[in-house]
């Protein structure tokens, strides 16, 4: 670093996954103005991996018609070389687990408000995705598949995204054949585990255990390894939240426990009714400010500003410490809009809760096209049949002609 590839300039690597490599860079246009953008590569070991390949371009395809303020947006796919990449919006800031990871070694915990905070525009995003209407007007609810603390973004300017959609899967509203094991085992849900039918429940489970970690201090699945943390997974009786952390309200109890759940029929049917469920509690939630001033305390070098006065690192929102100067917040929003939570927003457009109601299956093909296909079909398998019959009969004729 810093290494070219392609139109990008990559100065850092933000980290690597399973099957691709993150990477923080710039991108010169053709008029000079050089971009901020992440670049996300497929891992050299699976350039050559047709499965992997696959679940790439799935994931660009996917990602590109997605469009919400709480959820990272892809603006290019393409390949240098054997390598395919993404471009999405450059996000700096903070995922959950490094926030985790600053907390542990303070041996501290969220404050329940910002945890809400969270944890409710993370909602907000996975309840659009489980909602989503494509290119054609169809409902087709997406599932994340991978949920967790690594893939809830904070980023600099406070606003919280929802990223990596690599094992995300489009469906028409049916469930989904689990086929493959992929994702982060601590927050994989039981049906996840045992490979049976899933649907949005998997990811409720999932921003429940999150949820439960933050508000908690404590990891609730997660073992010293993936044997133990299968067990946990399998036989752990969950304590409130309550009884670990006294500032966890009764209320707050339920919500968590149920998301939860072990039994997926006792769970919320989807993120809608979870954030629902939440905003229902009424409970205080920190703005944005608030949460950008917490977070400029844990990692002053990323959720701080320089002062145009004399330089030094100030919170948003803040006096600088050296010359008493007043920093502006970093986006100038009407926070009890932002945290509203009667309403959905994709854009600028509100979409009631009203309207997420549960995804109805896709039309069904007309007689007349159900008629087409099968007509396709039974042509394909006749002349295939013909061809194989064909082979045999010039095999057996050659055969014939060399004992002659």
């Amino acid at each position: 670093m810093p290494m070219r590839f392609g139109p990008y300039l990559l100065r850092e690597c933000l980290g690597t996954g399973g099957m691709a490599a993150v990477y923080k860079g710039k991108r010169r246009n053709k008029s000079g103005y050089e971009t901020p953008v992440v670049v996300k590569a497929l891992l050299p070991e699976h350039r050559r991996n047709g499965r992997y390949i696959r679940l790439f371009r799935d994931e660009a395809r996917l990602s590109a018609q997605l469009a919400h303020a709480n959820v990272v947006r892809v603006h290019d796919f393409g390949a240098v070389g054997d390598t395919p990449y993404l471009e999405m919006e450059d996000l700096s800031g903070w995922n959950l687990e490094q926030v985790w990871s600053a907390l542990a070694k303070r041996g501290g915990r969220l404050p329940v408000s910002i945890a809400l905070t969270i944890i409710g525009e993370a909602c907000r995003g996975l309840a659009y995705v489980h909602s989503f209407v494509d290119e054609a007007g169809i409902r087709r609810p997406i599932i994340h598949r991978d949920v967790s603390p690594a893939n809830v973004m904070i980023c600099r300017d406070g606003a919280i995204k929802l990223v990596d959609f690599g094992l995300a899967q489009l469906t028409r509203g049916e469930t989904l054949k689990i086929d493959t094991f992929l994702g982060k085992l601590a927050y994989m849900s039981p049906e996840q585990l045992e490979r049976h039918q899933l649907d949005r429940r998997a990811d409720v489970f999932a921003l429940g255990v999150t949820l439960y970690e933050l508000v908690t201090g404590r990891r609730l699945f997660a073992g010293a390894n993936n044997v133990d943390t299968l067990q946990r997974l399998q036989k752990l009786v969950v304590e409130p939240p309550s009884r670990l952390n006294p500032e966890v309200p009764a209320a707050l109890d339920v919500v968590v426990l149920r998301a939860i759940h072990r039994d997926p029929d006792q769970r919320y049917p989807s993120a809608a009714e979870m954030m629902a469920a939440l905003d229902a509690l009424a409970m205080p939630l920190a703005t944005r400010a608030q949460l950008l001033s917490y977070l400029g305390t844990l990692a002053p070098d990323v959720f701080t500003h320089a002062c145009d006065e004399c330089g030094a690192k100030v919170a948003w929102g803040e006096e600088c410490a050296s010359c008493t100067t007043k920093v502006d917040d970093a986006v100038p929003i009407d926070d009890a809009a932002l945290f509203d939570g009667d309403a959905l927003f994709d854009g600028d457009a509100p979409i009631p809760l009203t309207a997420l109601a549960p995804p109805t299956p896709s039309p069904s093909l007309s007689a007349a096209a159900r008629l087409d296909a099968f007509l396709r079909r039974r042509w394909l398998i006749l002349v295939l049949t013909l061809q194989l019959l064909w082979r045999r009969a010039d095999a057996w004729l050659a055969a014939r002609r060399v004992r002659a």
